[in-house]
């Protein structure tokens, strides 16, 4: 989509020219673009009037497009880099409690279960509390 400035003409008072701006819409195609008429723009994207009036109201006053998603610092305790040694920290902490084997299992399973009085909730806060300084959130603990 492309905005161009209208000419001017020359007349007493501009701001009575309604017509500002000339509003382009072009498709992308193999030869380039191809210019069509508006609602085939539209159409073609699946683009609201509203949307694309937005669009162009936007693009004639400047205004920036930012993107903020991910920005918000409290959402970032996943985006942490852990290394492998905190890794097998947790691996060591979470094999430290005691272990059984299923009691429903029919064969012989290689399979090893926790104490159903467990949960991520109480093993993290005993990991916290063996682990004062280490930085990991519940959230990779789990």
């Amino acid at each position: 989509m492309r905005i161009k400035q209208r000419r001017q003409r020359t007349t007493d008072v501009p701001a009575l020219s309604r017509r500002q701006i000339s509003v382009t819409y072009c498709l992308p195609s193999t030869n380039g673009h191809i210019q069509v008429c508006v609602k085939t723009f539209r159409d073609t994207l699946g683009l609201s009037q509203k949307r694309t009036y937005t669009v162009i109201e936007k693009k004639k006053g400047h205004v920036c497009f930012t993107n903020l998603r991910g920005k918000n610092p409290r959402s970032h305790s996943h985006k942490t880099n852990y290394t492998d040694e905190d890794i097998e920290l947790i691996e060591g902490h979470i094999s430290s409690f005691p272990s059984e084997e299923s009691p429903y299992s029919r064969h012989k399973s290689s399979k090893l279960y926790l104490s159903p009085d467990l949960n991520i909730y109480r093993m993290y806060h005993a990991f916290v509390k063996a682990y004062p300084d280490s930085n990991i959130h519940q959230r990779f603990y789990q």
